[in-house]
């Protein structure tokens, strides 16, 4: 038993507190009682500033380290319409079915073609040079590319839930978040979700703590607000598309139509409803899923003891989520990519990822599947060593453009000023990166193209049985005979579309096969007994 001075006093004030009725609230003791550290706004907004400008360097960081490949959509819904812009329609790069119809918009390969022009324009160094070290700083950053989409619609977040937008006092942060939201909406029309929500929750305070604080003039400013800064961002993107396309058109409506009316997506795959939660967000969060769960589970539940201001943000963020997971889950035709933007940063997440997640970003950084970007290395440093006179970053506008396209019937329609077709690609479309790593556009290749039947109606027999060209390659007969003991798969197309039989006879009395024949033939190893 403690019997110091100390220990009686404390005794005797319990027993005098005692003494003046159990019915009264004791008071704390200061001197034992911890208080609560109030962190200034500006304080916890330079906090803020420092984590971000943290994420950034080592995103950067790790942008010069990625020697693997990762998305196909970023490298030809960036970088090839990026390649484009930089050094002009003849510069080889591979503008894909959904540049020809407009269903992206250009604002944002616009950002990655200026970073082309600028390091074009700055390392003026050698041609050696020129064709390895300007562009290794901007190809490896093509995850940013994808990643840049989903960074919007987090910065707006920040600027709505961070800056006082529930009471719609801070004009300037709102407008913020407001832009944001607009570009993130514009580029991904599937961001609408999160900020329908977002207002929702904001105006209708139904999973939301507290009074309602909006009257009618805050909900009109607001939505003044939101015509004013929606309208300037849609103009800004009215005028980048013509600009690019050269007539006036809205890519986010021809997205819509294609994947609503036409119902085309579904030709890149059908997933069941439960593959956002079954695959989805496991793959997102990977060895943070249960701390993002269990942060969702406070969020919606245990938000006692939180400030008014931070328990609302944190459902409304909750509100949000579950509700862009179930009206994606309710689409057939899903993606991993879809989901990015609801990924929340946060200070135990961050550390956890920077600690147990460094060996396995390592692995896959450096180490996992580099084929598809070391060959492209091979074919440019072989294509630099054969052919050094052409190493020119973009041809003479009378050359013919050298980007995918079929290969000629007959030799006798290669000019003289082309070169050789020196790769054709026999892979899954778009297994590899393009002109953004070949860099040369006399380098010709030809890759296998999975365009979607755009000319077909929906359920006709037509759709049904359409096969693009990997799909054709892939083909095996419908008995599934091995490749040595009949017509297996790449052996009929080859035989009849890629190099197909002459009518006219060779000088042994047997028909010579056109089209041209490549210098190399990339695929992965189940091609190799490939005959035909």
């Amino acid at each position: 038993m403690d019997s110091t001075p100390s220990a009686d006093l404390r005794q005797r004030g319990r027993n005098d507190a005692g003494s003046h009725g159990t019915d009264e609230k004791k008071k704390a003791d200061p001197a034992t009682t911890p208080a609560k550290v109030q962190v200034h706004a500006q304080v916890a907004a330079a906090q803020v500033a420092d984590v971000l400008r943290l994420l950034l360097a080592f995103r950067f960081i790790n942008s010069l380290c990625v020697r693997t490949f990762f998305q196909p959509d970023e490298y030809f819904q960036a970088l090839e319409p990026a390649w484009s812009i930089a050094f002009g329609e003849n510069s080889g790069a591979w503008l894909t079915w959904e540049w020809q119809h407009q269903l992206r918009s250009s604002l944002h390969p616009a950002i990655f073609g200026l970073a082309y022009k600028a390091v074009d324009g700055i390392m003026s160094l050698t041609i050696a040079a020129l064709s390895y070290w300007p562009w290794e700083l901007v190809r490896h950053d093509r995850e940013s590319g994808t990643k840049l989409l989903s960074q919007k619609g987090r910065l707006a977040r920040y600027f709505s839930r961070s800056h006082s937008c529930w009471s719609l006092t801070d004009f300037s942060s709102l407008r913020i978040s407001l832009v944001l939201a607009a570009i993130a909406v514009l580029l991904r029309p599937t961001n609408l979700l999160i900020w329908m929500a977002i207002l929702t929750a904001s105006i209708s305070r139904v999973p939301l703590n507290g009074a309602l604080s909006l009257t009618v003039s805050s909900v009109l400013r607001l939505c003044r607000e939101i015509a004013v800064c929606g309208a300037v961002v849609l103009a800004v993107f009215l005028v980048s598309d013509r600009l690019y396309f050269g007539f006036w058109t809205f890519p986010p409506y021809k997205w819509l139509d294609f994947n609503l009316n036409q119902d085309l997506a579904v030709f890149y795959g059908q997933m069941p409803w439960h593959y956002y939660l079954s695959q989805g967000v496991p793959l997102l969060t990977t060895t943070f899923l249960p701390f993002a769960l269990t942060g969702l589970y406070k969020a919606i539940t245990s938000t006692k003891g939180l400030p008014l201001l931070q328990s609302n943000t944190l459902k409304t963020l909750a509100f949000a989520t579950l509700i862009m997971l179930t009206t994606l889950s309710l689409i057939s035709h899903k993606e991993k990519s879809t989901t990015n933007p609801l990924i929340l940063r946060h200070k135990l997440t961050l550390a956890h990822v920077l600690s147990l997640n460094l060996l396995l970003a390592g692995y896959l950084t450096l180490f996992h599947q580099p084929a598809p970007l070391s060959v492209l290395t091979f074919l440019r440093s072989d294509f630099e060593r054969l052919h050094p006179d052409l190493l020119t970053i973009s041809l003479p506008s009378t050359t013919p453009s050298t980007n995918n396209v079929p290969n000629k019937t007959s030799k006798e329609e290669n000019t003289e000023e082309e070169a050789e077709l020196f790769a054709l690609f026999l892979t899954p479309c778009h297994t590899t990166p393009w002109r953004s790593h070949l860099i040369y556009p006399a380098l010709r290749a030809r890759a296998l193209t999975c365009e979607p039947p755009l000319h077909t109606a929906p359920d006709t027999p037509e759709r049904a049985l359409y096969l693009d060209e990997a799909d054709r390659f892939y083909r095996k007969e419908e008995d599934g005979a091995m490749i040595k003991a009949g017509p297996g798969y790449g052996v009929r197309f080859l035989g009849e579309e890629m190099w197909p039989v002459s009518t006219t006879k060779g000088e042994e009395g047997r028909g010579e096969r056109e089209g041209e024949m490549p210098r190399y033939i990339v695929g992965f190893e189940g091609i190799e007994p490939v005959e035909f």
